[in-house]
């Protein structure tokens, strides 16, 4: 759908990096739609699960009207096989319990405060304007899954062990955030865009922070690092996007 020989190939692969990632988080977070703990974190849950899918839908229809295929916002939704999704590992992991999906919103949020932020700074008009939107976005999500790691940190014991679970289990995946490449670089070198890898100690500072009001830990000591954002997936993936894809590819072209 996009490939190497157009214009703005670097732009468009680096916006989708960001695009899946939100879609995927969208779709995991839409799975907790009338089975979150209590209803006012059902709508919340829901609502943010929204707010990634518009994230998604606008750097999608951006990506389309450039590239020259006539391509749509569906086309990059419904017809991409998972090798030719760049998302973010820990957005494709299942949802477990609710520990493990409030504790992913949270590491995720932290990195995208942190991303929109720096791209407010971008030559790039368009990137620049997203970001101002959509930091807004990240800051209110990041906001509620801490005061949920908040609570659940200084809860009960089988609360504070399942939020310790989830943490561990999640942290080997936040190596992928900070690991730059060529097309990263590129950018980075025009001034569009900032690379990842700089974001590191930030992102830990923002994370130590509000653990730091909890009995709450990340130690992360692992060389593990996952490959979402170079197309490189877990077996969850294939499964999602066959939950995702399913009507639109059954039904091409239908219109509701």
């Amino acid at each position: 759908m996009i490939n190497k020989d157009l214009k703005n190939y670097n732009l468009y692969l680096y916006l989708l990096r960001i695009a899946d990632t939100s879609l995927i988080m969208s779709q995991r977070l839409s799975e907790y739609c009338g089975v979150a703990p209590i209803l006012e974190e059902d709508l919340s849950i829901s609502n943010i699960s929204l707010d990634y899918l518009g994230q998604a839908r606008f750097l999608y229809t951006f990506i389309s009207e450039e590239v020259p295929n006539e391509c749509t916002e569906d086309d990059f939704a419904f017809f991409r096989d998972d090798d030719e999704f760049y998302n973010l590992s820990i957005s494709e992991l299942p949802n477990f319990d609710f520990a493990r999906t409030i504790v992913k919103v949270f590491f995720l949020s932290a990195l995208q405060i942190i991303l929109w932020n720096n791209l407010k700074k971008s030559n790039n008009v368009f990137l620049s304007g997203v970001a101002k939107k959509s930091v807004k976005e990240a800051e209110y999500h990041f906001e509620h899954s801490s005061g949920w790691i908040n609570m659940l940190g200084n809860s009960t014991e089988k609360a504070r062990l399942k939020t310790q679970d989830a943490i561990d289990y999640l942290s080997p995946y936040t190596n992928e955030f900070f690991v730059d490449d060529e097309n990263e670089k590129i950018l980075n070198k025009k001034s569009m865009a900032p690379l990842w890898s700089n974001f590191s100690k930030e992102w830990h500072n923002k994370i130590n922070f509000v653990l730091g009001d909890t009995s709450l830990n990340f130690n992360l000591n692992t060389q593990f690092q996952s490959k979402g954002k170079f197309g490189l997936h877990s077996e969850f993936m294939s499964k999602i996007l066959s939950e995702m894809q399913s009507t639109a590819r059954k039904f091409p072209g239908c219109k509701w």
